[in-house]
């Protein structure tokens, strides 16, 4: 199955309204900049998954690397908040696949599926 939001609303609002879609011993690969993670939201949605026995990719898009006016923005800030966000999603006990805009994602994705 394949759903993809069409940005009329958050992203942990949607994967709110669609959990119910993840089968039993099904795998999920979720796609996240670090500044989308909303742990209150996001919390009962990986423990429904958890309980369905699925395997969760989170596909971390590091925003800073994206983004072309990086001078302008507070990189260290946003380096904190991806680091959390990383740290937020490990212990829902998903595998996390940074991703940067220096990054080879097809090696980013074999490593963390090996």
């Amino acid at each position: 199955m394949h759903v993809k939001q069409d940005g009329a609303g958050a992203f942990a609002d949607f994967l709110v309204f669609t959990r119910d879609l993840v089968r039993q011993n099904s795998t999920a690969f979720l796609v996240f900049t670090s500044t989308e993670i909303d742990p209150g939201k996001l919390a009962p949605v990986f423990a429904h998954y958890r309980s369905r026995n699925a395997r969760v990719y989170a596909v971390m898009l590091d925003d800073a690397s994206y983004i072309q006016w990086k001078q302008q923005l507070d990189l260290d800030a946003l380096l904190e908040t991806r680091n959390q966000a990383i740290a937020y999603l490990q212990g829902e006990g998903c595998t996390v696949i940074p991703v940067d805009a220096e990054k080879d994602i097809e090696e980013e994705f074999r490593a963390a599926m090996a």
